[in-house]
Parts: structure tokens; C-alpha cells; sequence
């Protein structure tokens, strides 16, 4: 009978720290086979940083939206309590997203005023080359 206490303690204990190893070697297999794939699908296809980040910006909106919708079915349907660190993640994910759209915002209206300018300086140089 003692054995069979002993053993559960043990389990109870060492349960968690090995899961969690294990977890944590597995996360970062994945993270770094993810990141492997990734290096080859961006330097074969010769886009550019506009366009990655163009494509990252519609795939991230599109997953939050079909996640949102998601955990909260699944959480009405469970009746579970929300998940309060998973919802601050989104929240940030969400401002990052937020952010990086209005970066792309600014840099292709300075694209846009930097051909108006071009064109303007062109005009200039056909003008005084024409006088």
C-alpha cells in the first residue's frame, strides 16, 4: 500500500515537469521546422517586402477572425471561463496588425508622392531642356 501512495506522489509530482519538457521540445522542433519552410517559400519567389507583407497582413486578419469565431463557440458550447491570457495575446497580435497596416499605409502614399514628385521634376527637366 505504501508503494502505491509513493508512486502516485511521485506521478503527481514529475507528471507535470516531464510533460512540460517534452512540450517545450517538441515547440520548438515545430518552430524551427515552420521557420525552415518559411526561408524556402521566401527566397524562391523573388516577392517583395510590400507584397510579404501584403499576404501576411490578409492571412493573419482572415485566421483571428475564423479563430475568434471559433473559440467562442466552442466556449459557449463548453461553458468554459474565457481565456484571459489568450484573449491580451490576441489583443496584441491585433495592435501589431494595426500597426504594421498603417505602416504599409504611409509607405505606399510615399510611393505615391514620390512618383508625383518624379514626374514633376521630369516635366521640369523636359521644360527647361525644351527652352
Amino acid at each position: 500500500f505504501a508503494i502505491l501512495i509513493w508512486s502516485l506522489v511521485y506521478a503527481t509530482i514529475f507528471a507535470p515537469l516531464i510533460f512540460r519538457y517534452v512540450l517545450n521540445e517538441f515547440a520548438k522542433g515545430e518552430l524551427a521546422r515552420g521557420q525552415a519552410a518559411e526561408a524556402e517559400r521566401g527566397d524562391g519567389n523573388g516577392e517583395g517586402v510590400i507584397a510579404t507583407m501584403e499576404r501576411q497582413i490578409s492571412q493573419t486578419s482572415a485566421l483571428s477572425q475564423n479563430s475568434t469565431q471559433v473559440r467562442l463557440s466552442l466556449q459557449m458550447s463548453l461553458g468554459n471561463l474565457p481565456d484571459l491570457y489568450g484573449e491580451q495575446k490576441e489583443h496584441d497580435k491585433k495592435a501589431k496588425l494595426a500597426a504594421a497596416r498603417s505602416i504599409l499605409e504611409d509607405l505606399t502614399n510615399a510611393k505615391v508622392k514620390k512618383t508625383r514628385l518624379r514626374a514633376m521634376v521630369d516635366a521640369k527637366k523636359d521644360s527647361t531642356a525644351a527652352d
